[in-house]
């Protein structure tokens, strides 16, 4: 199987399965080659020319290793008899890295055998992304790349999430030419940092830390999964008389919300797109097209966003008031349509739609979660 790095690294025992229907699973590398190759990951990741650079590098390491020690330490007290702690144990001959490279937690995606034949010859992978000819270890690793984005929103605990996934790569070029060298030195710095917070009573719960996201990461795999699975079976064809929620399933519809948070995230920078991709996966959840046959003011696009949002995001996030969600839904349909119209207005500065990304965010989150616990009643929603 090919695997991307995740942003957790920690000793675990066996495999964790995300995904049976599409293959996904976290592990550890467990062979000696899987182990030499994120090893010399880390390695190519960390090879800077400026000796300054290169100095924090061998820091990293020396703190790394009191991590771990403070790691092992709360272990000790706390979870003795646990693989974590045996493994640490069993690892006091080998380096700091050797360390790091073992515990990586790695996804794990179907690829026909195709990633040990680029980690012999990249040039080939490029050569597909090129021709844009994807075979199963692009498609596969896109369609990794898609669910990880939707776990990753559902699992975050940010108060004002910043989109990211829990997954280190982008791209599927990304893991054999590390664009990004701060990427994995910051995962280590992650790693190395919330070991020494553990026996704090007031230490702050972080999503990018396994101790602390191990449970809910399973929790929320698991909700995903029932869905995937229920709806996958029932295959709709697309006519005039299916319903539009019925015209793709709930795998086919995630997967896309996924892509776009991806897009978000990884393909642009621009503040103003991020908020109109953003709208749009709302408006993919619960509007339609309105009936043009006469005029109707209440079966408009707008009415449609703002309401049955409202209505999804409520039902997620009871203690905030409803006046004060359809405050921040008109703001942010009038900011939407001045960005896709043209019209930059003061409603369109950097601080406001800032402001509007955060909730945009917040919002999907609520409503992807009321989605997964009662799906046919947001199909309703769009639907009526």
């Amino acid at each position: 199987m090919a695997f991307n790095l995740t942003r957790f690294i920690y000793p675990i025992e066996s495999n964790i399965e995300l995904s049976k229907a599409l293959k996904l699973e976290l592990d550890n590398p467990r062979t000696a080659d899987e182990i030499s190759f994120i090893e010399s990951v880390i390695r190519k990741s960390l090879q800077f020319k400026n000796p300054a650079i290169n100095e924090m590098e061998k820091q990293l390491f020396l703190r790394s290793a009191l991590g771990i020690d403070e790691l092992r330490k709360y272990l000790e007290i706390n979870d003795k008899d646990s693989y974590a702690n045996r493994f640490i144990e069993n690892s006091k001959t080998e380096t700091t890295i050797q360390f790091i490279a073992k515990s990586w937690i790695i996804l794990r995606f179907q690829d026909n055998n195709l990633f040990n034949e680029y980690r012999q010859d990249s040039f080939k992978l490029l050569d597909k992304l090129y021709k844009d000819d994807d075979d199963d270890y692009i498609l596969n690793f896109n369609t990794s790349q898609h669910y990880s984005y939707i776990l990753s929103l559902l699992i975050n605990n940010e108060e004002k999430y910043r989109g990211f996934s829990f997954l280190l790569f982008n791209t599927p070029t990304e893991i054999f030419y590390p664009t990004d060298r701060y990427k994995i030195y910051r995962t280590i710095e992650n790693f190395k940092d919330n070991n020494f917070l553990l026996q704090h009573d007031n230490r702050a719960t972080y999503w990018t830390y396994w101790i602390d996201i191990k449970e809910i990461i399973v929790e929320f795999a698991n909700k995903l999964e029932l869905i995937i699975q229920q709806t996958d079976k029932l295959k709709p064809t697309k006519r005039k008389n299916v319903p539009l929620s019925k015209q793709v399933s709930a795998q086919e519809k995630l997967l896309y919300i996924g892509s776009i948070l991806k897009t978000v995230d990884h393909e642009t920078k621009n503040l103003k797109l991020k908020l109109l991709l953003l709208t749009s996966i709302i408006e993919y959840l619960v509007t339609r097209n309105p009936d043009t046959s006469r005029f109707n003011v209440e079966d408009s696009i707008s009415k449609q966003f703002k309401l049955k949002s409202a209505i999804l995001i409520y039902q997620n996030i009871p203690n905030e008031e409803l006046n004060s969600i359809k405050e921040s839904l008109d703001k942010i349909y009038i900011q939407r349509s001045d960005v896709a119209h043209g019209n930059y207005n003061t409603d369109t500065d950097t601080a406001m739609c800032l402001d509007s990304v955060f909730n945009l965010y917040k919002y999907i989150k609520a409503m992807i979660m009321v989605y997964l616990d009662d799906k046919e009643f947001v199909d309703y929603l769009k639907d009526n």
